[in-house]
């Protein structure tokens, strides 16, 4: 018996039954169209697909089911090609093309004549239409300006300035955002629109992914230690007020998910519930539809959930604790220290890639100094630090500067080269002959800028034409004020008020 063969039995315990020809039931519709839609209905779900994706909090699912090519605008994220004189048409498809070619004009008793639309009648001008298109690439894209002659009138620009922009590190974000289903974004919440990055092109060429925008540092509450005796003793200090928080909320969620977070290690993170909440959302949503690989093909770990995590600019410490007490991302203090992407396994099915921080292209010398109070840049490899104090005196309230450096509130200075020199005076950085150091003073001023403890913040534009933000300002009038008192009730007063707004964000973040 060992030497017969078993018999063939399918999965599913049964053996194959000998059935009788199989005969189908003869209809003209097996010789027709299978999916057809006539134009009412096109038109109407053009219009349902056009507010579920004006609506940041609508998730469209099965889009492999769905005629996106015909209600979606075949120019989306991309750029707006320039008709030629003779009436040419560019390549265009869906909603793009039933406007400038409507249906009755193509098929129907009321068709016109179709012709053949050329793009240009000669050479020349095909060659103006070229020149055409390249001024508004290059426009669109600051090819020009990020690529162009660095010895103009800004001079050489620095190799320093030029950190996270490299093709290494734009590939190490693309291949992770290939490999993603939920795309965090990580700005700063001092400054939200100036580290948002990539979402032309993820809407124009990864419209499936779902974007998640994280502001970090919204309510982070960092203690100021003191590092020498002339400086004040600690005293807590929030980096964003938080009716300045609130009012970006507010504004960036009209555009997409948008959390709060405090990223802090010794803390209870503030937003770190809200966060793995929408990400379990998302999964939930994402098994739905077949899980696939970045070639498309179906994914052999079918179930996995990918998420990923990247920051706009190289900024400080990120620790977003999903698991509790542990630190789920081990982002270094300093910049430009993350290298290649970090796979980290939060739960069984969600995954977290992190990647390294990316910096737009630019060479202005604006931008130059944008990048070093966003932390890109290392105070200790800048060679002239000094030109970019103007700016930090700028954007930091000049109680603050007064507060960090217990200089006396009746102070003056005129630019930036005399604040520098009285505050060499005051730290003791001072060269041969009592010629006050500059350059590292300019250093110390740019380090405390970087790790919170110079405080500065961008208003929303809601709140940017208020009267010099009057009412506003009352919460933080406390604060203010107990830097004036003596030192024991000032910290007592700070620390109290401070303490209450903590809690009172807490209670907002934990909240149903």
């Amino acid at each position: 018996m060992y030497s017969s063969k078993p018999k063939w039995i399918r999965p599913g315990g049964k053996e194959p039954q000998p059935s009788a020809p199989a005969r189908i039931h003869p209809d003209r519709r097996w010789f027709g169209n299978t999916r057809v839609i006539d134009q009412q209905k096109l038109a109407a779900f053009r219009e349902d697909i056009q507010k579920a994706s004006a609506d940041p909090y609508t998730v469209v699912l099965k889009r492999a089911k769905l005629p996106m090519s015909l209600i979606k605008d075949g120019n989306v994220g991309g750029q707006k090609q320039a008709m030629g004189p003779e009436g040419s048409l560019p390549k265009l498809q869906g909603d793009a093309l039933v406007a400038l070619e409507p249906f009755e004009g193509v098929f129907g008793s009321k068709k016109t004549r179709k012709r053949p639309r050329l793009q240009a009648a000669d050479l020349a001008t095909l060659a103006s239409q070229a020149a055409v298109r390249e001024a508004a690439f290059t426009k669109s894209t600051g090819t020009e300006e990020a690529l162009g002659d660095s010895g103009g009138e800004g001079g050489p620009v620095e190799s320093i300035y030029q950190k996270g922009t490299s093709r290494r590190i734009w590939g190490e974000l693309y291949k992770v955002i290939d490999a993603s289903d939920v795309l965090v974004q990580v700005v700063d919440a001092r400054d939200p629109m100036g580290t948002r990055r990539l979402e032309r092109y993820l809407k124009g060429q990864r419209s499936a992914k779902h974007l998640v925008l994280v502001i970090n540092k919204a309510s982070n509450l960092r203690t100021i230690k003191r590092s020498t005796e002339m400086l004040r003793p600690n005293v807590e200090v929030d980096l964003v007020p938080p009716r300045v928080a609130r009012h970006w909320l507010q504004q960036l969620s009209k555009e997409m998910p948008t959390l709060l977070m405090q990223a802090d290690k010794n803390k209870k993170n503030i937003g770190r519930t809200q966060l793995f909440q929408l990400l379990r959302e998302k999964l939930d949503h994402q098994l739905f539809k077949e899980q696939t690989s970045l070639q498309g093909s179906p994914d052999t770990r079918p179930g996995w959930f990918y998420v990923c995590l990247w920051m706009s600019v190289s900024s400080f410490r990120l620790e977003i604790n999903l698991h509790e007490g542990f630190a789920s991302s081990n982002r270094p203090a300093e910049a430009q220290k993350t290298r290649v992407w970090q796979y980290v396994a939060l739960t069984s099915k969600l995954y977290l890639i992190d990647c390294p921080g990316i910096v737009p292209l630019s060479s202005e010398a604006g931008d130059d100094t944008a990048k070093v109070m966003r932390g890109v840049v290392r105070p200790e490899r800048i060679n002239a630090p000094e030109e970019h104090i103007a700016t930090v005196l700028e954007r930091v309230k000049r109680e603050a500067v007064i507060a960090r450096y217990g200089l006396d509130r009746n102070v003056t200075w005129g630019d930036s080269e005399e604040f520098l020199a009285l505050l060499a005076v005051r730290l003791g950085k001072l060269r041969k002959g009592g010629e006050p150091d500059i350059s590292t003073t300019a250093r110390i001023v740019l380090y405390d800028l970087q790790r919170g403890k110079l405080p500065y913040y961008v208003l929303p534009p809601t709140m940017a034409n208020e009267a010099a933000d009057i009412a506003g300002d009352r919460e933080d009038a406390a604060v203010d004020g107990a830097l004036a008192l003596p030192e024991g009730n000032a910290l007592q007063l700070a620390n109290g008020t401070l303490e209450a707004l903590n809690d009172e964000e807490k209670a907002r973040d934990e909240a149903p």
